[in-house]
């Protein structure tokens, strides 16, 4: 007795299925690394100005190290533009003097810390956990560099 065989193919997955796992090329993760690093040695995420900040942020993204939501949350932060001033201010004295370095670290942890005490949307709170989180890497790699 002959079994059949099912000539039907797969259907090849589809991007967001939450069955398929992306696996990032070797090549990437190497880029991805590369960026980090050539970013961290030049940045100071505690002096830093706002036009740095969304310069370095590019070099991360062109770099493979961050999507582009994480770079437009780094870049469009308030103070720039990006709508969210009425619900964050921007860092005291961002309007009156744009060019001077902030400490954009201690500022995204005090973000967090009035988003987590004014009941914020989980979505608002895991964004601004991802700027944190980038820019504590950032601080790590140029520390452990020193």
């Amino acid at each position: 007795m002959r079994h059949s065989t099912n000539t039907a193919q797969r259907p090849s997955p589809v991007a967001g299925d939450p069955d398929v796992r992306a696996r990032p090329a070797r090549s990437n993760v190497k880029a991805s690394y590369r960026a980090w690093s050539r970013v961290a040695a030049k940045t100071n995420v505690r002096r830093i100005t706002l036009a740095d900040l969304a310069a370095r942020s590019r070099e991360l993204y062109e770099g493979g190290a961050i999507t582009l939501e994480d770079h437009a949350l780094l870049s469009l932060m308030p103070g720039r533009g990006g709508g969210d001033e009425r619900r964050v201010p921007p860092p005291i004295g961002i309007r009156s003097a744009p060019d001077r370095p902030r400490d954009f670290l201690l500022y995204w942890q005090h973000q967090l810390a009035v988003q987590k005490g004014g009941y914020a949307p989980a979505e608002q709170l895991e964004r601004t956990q991802r700027v944190l989180d980038i820019l504590n890497y950032l601080e790590s790699l140029r520390t452990a560099a020193t």
